[in-house]
């Protein structure tokens, strides 16, 4: 299948940290047709694969303004393109979050209690639409994957010392990966 990026393609990896892609700004979707179906669809597919609440484009190296999610109250996902926060409440709460790209690791992240969201449709059509406590969270979490801001950006020193040897872990991990795949 051609793909956003030009070339056949599969979406069937995802991005861990440390890697410098989940640290820089994703660009704006410009087209709206098939191919972009065909990756958000793919996207549905990886963030059920690894049973995640979301998944940013990001994530899986495509450098777009777009993600996927999980409805608390439906039993379908949302896609969301070139999002942006229009409203935010003055009411803060704060949640243990996960983040597939740094997996096992889990931390308290503040976010905005509810938000309201302009975005686009997979169509291209504008929607306006509110989220509140646990959506708000995973909205405002992938904001930040497109942004290119992961989740540890965001923690006080003091955390960010608790979980260094998580990271250290998620590190050791990814070179074994790669010493084992170059010795095959």
């Amino acid at each position: 299948m051609k793909g956003l990026l030009g070339h056949d393609m599969k979406i069937d990896k995802l991005l861990i940290w440390p890697n410098k892609q989940l640290f820089q700004r994703s660009n704006k979707v410009e087209n709206f047709d098939k191919d972009l179906e065909d990756t958000l669809k793919q996207m549905f597919v990886l963030m059920q694969t690894y049973n995640g609440a979301g998944f940013a484009a990001p994530q899986a190296g495509i450098m777009l303004r777009m993600f996927v999610m999980r409805r608390t109250e439906a039993e379908c996902g949302l896609a969301i393109v070139n999002p942006e926060i229009i409203e935010r409440s003055n009411e803060t709460f704060e949640n243990a979050e996960g983040c597939l790209s740094f997996p096992g690791v889990f931390i308290p992240i503040k976010r905005y209690a509810s938000i309201k969201v302009r975005f686009q449709t997979e169509n291209g059509d504008f929607v306006e639409m509110p989220f509140a406590q646990t959506e708000a969270g995973i909205v405002q979490h992938e904001i930040d994957h497109l942004d290119g801001i992961p989740f540890i950006k965001m923690l006080s020193e003091l955390n960010k010392a608790r979980i260094a040897p998580l990271l250290k872990k998620i590190k050791r991990s990814i070179k074994s990966h790669r010493s084992s795949q170059t010795q095959k």
